[in-house]
């Protein structure tokens, strides 16, 4: 996906509509390439409340929280993720780095 072009039509929306799952999923995901994990989890933790069962939303915000060493968080994450789509190998990836950090 082209997050440049998201992160720059996610900024209008969310201007708009502070809470527009779309938009905050897009800056989130723009943020996480670009390695700015506090904002990334602000951003992506916006879009729980809407898509708590989304498993790339839980596995980017595994992700995220890893990086902040917050890693309880980012295994709680990573385990919601892994229970919706077990057979996943990215989401499988990230659930045994979260393993790793968190013991």
């Amino acid at each position: 996906a082209d997050f440049t072009e998201a992160r720059q039509y996610s900024a209008i929306v969310l201007e708009n509509d502070p809470d527009d799952v779309q938009a905050n999923f897009g800056m989130g995901m723009s943020e996480l390439l670009a390695k700015k994990y506090e904002s990334a989890c602000e951003y992506l933790g916006k879009c729980l409340k809407a898509r708590p069962r989304d498993p790339a939303l839980l596995n980017n915000l595994s992700i995220a929280y890893r990086h902040r060493a917050k890693f309880k968080e980012a295994l709680e994450f990573a385990r919601r993720a892994h229970e919706i789509l077990p057979d996943n190998a990215e989401i499988r990836k990230t659930l045994v780095e979260a393993e790793k950090f968190a013991k």
